[in-house]
């Protein structure tokens, strides 16, 4: 059922707006369905988990390689992680209410081959990892204990965090930003359509299981000033949709896991430039 009665389709404010009420600026918020921000402000009808308000999550800072919570998922503590995360879940979320929780864990990826570019760390660190534990490994027998030593952990927190989510306040929809992702970042060729490429529905398809232990689909359709007044832009945002009107089948449920597409008035690198419509 919807989230709001009699309204399948729910139109959601969550950006910051303390600095136009600091200025006295008003805004008209009555075409959405709530009003939400950000900041850590608990018994919101949105609540956004940053990496720092859930548990304690693991990761590095690519710029200067410092670990945090042990730096890559086999690393770190689940056990801790998941006590510390119970508490901020009562802390945050109300007992009652429906709402929304959207757990934000960007630095890394659940899957091996996603994390590329500055994200290559967790694979070299993984791989450090392996052969820390075994010296004999080959550099190939490394790379594939390492590649299910990372998937495996990456899951386990992923999985356990929203799954205690969904036990502690089953009234809220739970799920992760930026899942699905589509990648279907090849705009300005000429062939450009938007759709999704298959090897990324086929590595969607290995997420399952985040499927099937989520509640509801954060994906983000936020647009880059180059696709200004392009029709790439509209070609991005229906692949990324498709995409998510897909996976939300995925799981052998009675019900589509519901999709909300994360969408921005102003484009992602210009923040000042307004989207025209």
């Amino acid at each position: 059922a919807p989230i709001f009665k009699d309204t399948p389709f729910a139109v959601i404010w969550n950006a910051p707006t303390h600095v136009c009420q600091n200025l006295k600026i008003p805004l008209d918020f009555s075409v959405f369905q709530a009003v939400t921000t950000p900041a850590s402000e608990p018994d919101q009808f949105l609540f956004l988990f940053y990496s720092n308000r859930l548990g304690l999550y693991p990761y590095t800072q690519p710029s200067t390689g410092r670990e945090f919570n042990g730096g890559i998922p086999q690393k770190g503590n689940l056990t801790a992680s998941l006590t510390k995360a119970h508490n901020e879940i009562i802390q945050y979320i109300p007992e009652f209410t429906p709402g929304l929780a959207v757990i934000d864990w960007e630095e890394w990826r659940p899957l091996w081959a996603r994390n590329w570019d500055s994200k290559n760390i967790y694979r070299k660190l993984s791989i450090q990892y392996a052969k820390e534990n075994n010296p004999l490994l080959s550099s190939s027998e490394a790379d594939s204990v390492a590649r299910q030593q990372f998937q495996n952990a990456a899951r386990a927190y992923m999985e356990k965090h929203v799954q205690l989510g969904i036990k502690l306040r089953p009234n809220y929809l739970w799920g992760f930003y930026l899942f699905p992702d589509c990648y279907n970042y090849g705009w300005g060729s000429p062939k450009y359509t938007g759709e999704c490429q298959e090897i990324e529905q086929t590595r969607n398809n290995e997420l399952l299981w985040l499927w099937e232990s989520s509640t509801a689909l954060f994906p983000s359709a936020y647009l880059p000033f180059s696709l200004r007044k392009q029709p790439d832009a509209a070609l991005f945002v229906r692949g990324m949709v498709k995409e998510a009107v897909r996976v939300s089948a995925l799981p052998k449920s009675l019900y589509t896991t519901p999709i909300y597409v994360y969408l921005r008035p102003v484009f992602s690198d210009q923040n000042k430039v307004f989207l025209s419509k």
